[in-house]
């Protein structure tokens, strides 16, 4: 049996150890078989299921100085690469994957030919893989707001049709993307802002739970293609992002086949969006 980590037994290992705060703090290291059962492992041998790693826990009377630390680590880490040459290797914030956890980075090594996306700031020094980034969005809200009107758009699905169809940004429409929980498939409808797309690793983190693309039937109560934030009923879980907060005179689906509405503001026309 392979374990996906240590912790417990690292926990048995340290309990006699550990029973006066006068031992704290303390870290131990091993170099161990890992495994990872990953539903899309990248990289071919060079990310398996089955992998060697050298991984470190420390033990800590306070978060304080847990942080403390974890910078002390981190930075030593960076003096390795230094030391070993290895200038095109950066730090940058990541997502903590399975193992969970409300800080981590992981080392990147910047090259043209690279299968991952980082986002840099070079005035601020802001480094993050982009399943970590944070999404900065700048709303702007249409004064002069329409009033909303339900147009006839036959045979028209997709985000792009839509607004060729109604003559309109796609940054002025709302389009629902849906998934569903693997655990039970209930149904999660998201809106965000037509030009955007789903961070996927970020909806999972928030939702707490795997989920996957959603297999929209008539039985749902969802109608593919023209899903909208008015009056969408039902027993599913519905998310707005924040690209939409505050916005108005936008298109979107209106829950009626063949028809989208135009004109939509979110503070007006949904509630608890």
């Amino acid at each position: 049996m392979l374990g996906m980590t240590h912790e417990e037994a690292a926990v048995h290992l340290v309990r006699d150890f550990g029973q006066s705060y006068t031992k704290y703090p303390f870290m131990i290291y091993q170099i161990q078989t890992k495994f990872r059962d990953e539903a899309r492992p990248r990289a071919g041998l060079i990310r398996v299921r089955e992998f060697t790693m050298k991984d470190a826990y420390s033990f800590h009377t306070s978060q304080a100085d847990l942080e403390d630390y974890y910078d002390q680590c981190h930075k030593a880490y960076e003096r390795i690469y230094v030391r070993a040459g290895l200038s095109e290797v950066i730090s940058v914030a990541s997502d903590s994957g399975m193992m969970g956890g409300n800080l981590s980075h992981e080392f990147m090594l910047l090259t043209p030919v690279g299968e991952d996306s980082i986002a840099i700031c070079t005035e601020c020094d802001y480094r993050a893989n982009m399943e970590a980034a944070e999404c900065i969005i700048r709303n702007e809200r249409n004064d002069a707001a329409q009033k909303l009107v339900l147009v006839h758009t036959p045979n028209i699905h997709t985000i792009e049709e839509v607004c060729a169809f109604l003559r309109c940004d796609e940054k002025t429409s709302c389009k629902a993307v849906v998934y569903q929980r693997n655990s039970d498939d209930h149904y999660i409808v998201l809106f965000i802002r037509g030009d955007l797309e789903v961070n996927e690793t970020k909806l999972t983190n928030f939702l707490g739970c795997d989920i996957h693309p959603a297999v929209i039937t008539e039985e749902s109560g969802l109608r593919a293609g023209y899903i909208g934030p008015v009056n969408l009923s039902g027993g599913f879980t519905v998310l707005y992002d924040r690209s939409l907060a505050g916005m108005s005179n936008l298109s979107c689906g209106a829950n009626i086949y063949g028809y989208h509405y135009t004109g939509l503001d979110m503070g007006r026309d949904v509630e608890g969006a």
